[in-house]
């Protein structure tokens, strides 16, 4: 499986969790705005509030930046890919039970699904983002780079 196919993969996976991700910052950016109330019990130094609020900020960007951009990606597919990868991806179904809903076989399913996946990533692409630039703007995100290795680790493991 090629790298693009597993990056494609791996922002639509992420996608679905996107809103967890974004309250969790949203909690954590929360709890430090409480802390710089009481900065002197908080062991924390008002730069380093500021620093580390900037950062979640940074963070949350980031997250609402894959979400525009998967969501633009997707608006610009047929009809029949984007529906395979809402089952896949957002709605989390597997591919006996996709196949199933689609009518389709299996192994048809597959081939659909990898259409699918290649059209998404020529979507990206006329956005310009290509492999090298999603690597680039997510290398910090460590929920996206394991995921991106989980889905490597993945798929060597199903080629050979």
């Amino acid at each position: 499986m090629d790298n693009e196919n597993i990056w494609c993969r791996t922002l639509l996976t992420s996608y679905r969790a996107l809103h967890t991700f974004a309250k969790t910052l949203d909690d954590t950016m929360e709890k430090l705005a409480l802390k710089g109330f009481n900065w002197y019990s908080s062991g924390y130094s008002t730069d380093m509030l500021y620093d580390k609020m900037l950062e979640i900020i940074d963070r949350k960007k980031g997250l609402v930046n894959i979400k525009v951009l998967v969501d633009n990606a997707m608006s610009k597919l047929a009809i029949k890919d984007y529906e395979i990868l809402k089952l896949r991806y957002f709605d989390g179904i597997d591919a006996t039970q996709s196949a199933e809903m689609l009518a389709l076989n299996e192994r048809t399913y597959f081939r659909k699904l990898n259409k699918a996946l290649s059209s998404f990533m020529f979507n990206l692409k006329k956005m310009g983002y290509d492999v090298e630039r999603i690597k680039s703007e997510y290398k910090k995100e460590n929920f996206i780079v394991a995921l991106y290795q989980r889905l490597l680790k993945k798929s060597l493991c199903n080629v050979a």
